[in-house]
């Protein structure tokens, strides 16, 4: 497939990937770059609770941590500016808002809700029809996750409300897995089933044939 698509990717696609060779040279993406680094100094200068919401884009806070900017002169950028900006990436806007303690966190429920949507999927996946939507819902979250993980690094929507949605209606699924898992050989009173005895009635010639 994507030989075949080589052949059909028009000029503008290659036009806009050679650009990557030279993403030291685009403005926008360096701008990036250094917002990055203001909000990684955030976090370095409050480790534990970070600088609060959106703080780094706040101009005298942006200005405050340009002083230090040359501690990371190992990735050469432009110079800072006067004027904060956004942080560009959901996790370097996690790790300056509130610290490294509450960035990891970002990440375990993040990875975590990746790695149990999964589990999901191997326990659903070969159970009857009326268990299937789980598998398909669960795959379909996991794709969800993948698509927000990647976009996100560029793009400051750590707060997303779809993003917390997913999350929350991921601990349903598995809430609603594990009720089944609970459920399944009980009756409606909750109660283990039990093997029906067997019955048998005789026909007119005599034979006992099973109910």
């Amino acid at each position: 497939m994507l030989g075949i698509a080589v052949n059909y990717l028009p000029d503008n696609w290659y036009s806009r990937m050679s650009t990557i060779e030279t993403a030291t040279e685009d403005g926008s993406f360096m701008t990036r770059v250094v917002s990055w680094k203001i909000h990684t100094l955030m976090a370095m200068d409050r480790p534990l609770l970070g600088g609060g919401f959106k703080s780094a884009s706040y101009g005298y806070v942006w200005r405050a941590l340009s002083a230090d900017l040359d501690r990371f002169a190992f990735l050469p950028t432009p110079p800072p500016g006067e004027r904060g900006w956004a942080a560009h990436s959901i996790y370097f806007q996690v790790l300056g808002d509130h610290g490294f303690v509450a960035f990891f966190v970002f990440i375990a429920i993040l990875a975590g809700t990746y790695f149990r949507l999964g589990a999901i999927e191997r326990a659903v996946k070969n159970k009857d029809g009326i268990h299937h939507w789980q598998y398909r819902l669960a795959r379909m979250t996991r794709l969800s996750l993948v698509t927000f993980a990647a976009a996100g690094a560029s793009v400051s929507l750590p707060y997303y409300e779809l993003y917390w949605a997913i999350i929350g209606m991921s601990a349903a699924l598995t809430a609603s897995v594990k009720l089944n898992e609970a459920t399944e050989g009980k009756d409606n009173n909750g109660k283990p089933e039990q093997a029906k005895p067997i019955r048998r009635r005789r026909s007119s010639n005599g034979i006992y044939a099973k109910e």
